[in-house]
């Protein structure tokens, strides 16, 4: 992929995030590539890496080895990466991802755990070439701290990652659809303005709460304090969760094209996608009405991938069994209305689910709903084919069974038009 981060995300952006970041956490920030070189400027860095350390040409050398080190071992865990630096500083590491590959990385700490030991420092200061007396002052003033405590600020940190990483992912697949839908982006930016103004405002709010968190002393305040932390993050989900849906949303958006396809063909491919999800015990049934004409043009690939996702959240529900798909033809005066309906299993099996889509259908969000990721990027489909393609959703009790139906409007292509 070879993407830098700063072609997705503003420089000026990410400069601003470190430095309210190390001012939170009182631990000093940089923003490194995936080889270790700084893309921003340290903030809060001590005198003792800064002024010293990093200024020894050796010592410059083991720093970097050791911030590449620590993202490395941050993409490996998924996790903070809390580690000694070779000055015997506690530092730690989060990854920024865009899919699978690592973009960018925060790196930082520069904390003693406990008191530093001077003959060891007078002994690193002798092989960096560096004065001894200088380099015990600067010593003295790095902040202590326990591996614990420096593990809680981390994973504020890293819960920032995983926001940058989104952002960033999101901000890839705008760059990628650009020549492909003007005016969906234009939609697009017009909701993303909204939603960074509010994520904004909630981080601002979050950070200043979490820095008052930091000095408060008595019990009653903390648990204020907290409250209204908690307050934010909900904010956030919120807003975390919109960006989700337009990264499912835009990653969608190459499925639209319309293209003339034979339905027989879209329901192999079905079957073909559902053979691979090796569920053991679930059967597939699908049945093409004969009033379903054999050729249409419409998005067969969004169809495949919607009507693939829904039949997946079933068995996942129902466990076993069979999931029985209805391929059917509802004719419209401006087109003909393709309506798959899929059933499996007993209405109860299916209780969680159907709650699950009919309050989605009430507020065509995710904020609050449990879902597995198959179901997130299902619902977001069906969002796709509500507000985008003039498609309908509906639920139907019949006969002790739950019906899911979904229609589409697509184009009959008669045989002498091929």
């Amino acid at each position: 992929m070879a993407v830098k981060i700063t072609e997705l995300i503003n420089i000026e952006f990410i400069q601003e995030l470190q430095n309210e970041l190390s001012e939170i956490s009182g631990m000093a920030i940089l923003t490194t590539d995936p080889k270790g070189i700084p893309i921003t400027k340290g903030s809060n860095f001590t005198d003792f890496c800064a002024k010293y350390t990093r200024k020894s040409l050796l010592g410059k050398k083991k720093c970097h080895a050791c911030d590449v080190n620590g993202a490395r071992e941050a993409l490996k865990k998924g996790k903070p990466c809390i580690y000694f630096c070779h000055a015997g500083l506690i530092d730690f590491s989060a990854p920024i991802m865009l899919g699978n590959e690592m973009i960018a990385c925060f790196v930082g700490g520069q904390i003693f755990n406990g008191n530093f030991n001077p003959s060891e420092i007078s002994k690193k200061a002798k092989l960096f070439g560096i004065p001894e007396n200088e380099y015990l002052v600067a010593a003295k003033k790095i902040p202590t701290a326990t591996k614990e405590e420096i593990l809680k600020k981390s994973k504020i940190i890293f819960n920032f990652a995983k926001l940058i990483s989104q952002i960033a992912s999101l901000s890839f697949n705008l760059k990628n659809n650009i020549e492909k839908n003007e005016s969906y982006n234009m939609f697009l930016t017009s909701i993303i303005s909204d939603i960074n103004s509010k994520t904004v405002s909630a981080l601002q709010r979050k950070m200043t709460q979490e820095k008052k968190l930091l000095q408060e002393k008595d019990m009653e305040s903390i648990k204020k304090t907290i409250k209204k932390i908690v307050d934010d993050d909900n904010s956030l989900l919120v807003n975390f969760t919109d960006i989700i849906q337009l990264v499912n949303f835009s990653g969608s958006m190459e499925q639209l094209t319309e293209s003339e396809y034979n339905v027989f063909t879209l329901v192999k491919r079905i079957e073909a996608d559902c053979a691979k999800d090796n569920f053991d015990d679930i059967s597939l049934k699908i049945t093409v009405s004969p009033d379903v004409p054999d050729f249409l043009l419409g998005c067969d690939n969004f169809i495949e991938d919607l009507a693939h996702r829904l039949i997946v959240s079933i068995a996942e529900h129902i466990k076993k069994g069979t999931v029985s798909v209805e391929v059917l033809c509802k004719n419209k005066s401006y087109a003909k209305n393709i309506c798959i309906r899929i059933s499996g299993g007993s209405r109860e099996l299916l209780e969680e689910l159907n709650a699950k889509l009919k309050k989605f259908l009430t507020t065509f969000s995710t904020n609050g709903i449990d879902l597995s990721e198959n179901d997130k990027v299902c619902f977001t489909l069906l969002n796709i084919l509500i507000k985008k393609l003039s498609g309908h959703v509906s639920i139907e009790e019949k006969n002790s069974k739950t019906l899911f139906n979904i229609e589409i409007p697509q184009v009959e292509v008669k045989l002498e038009e091929l």
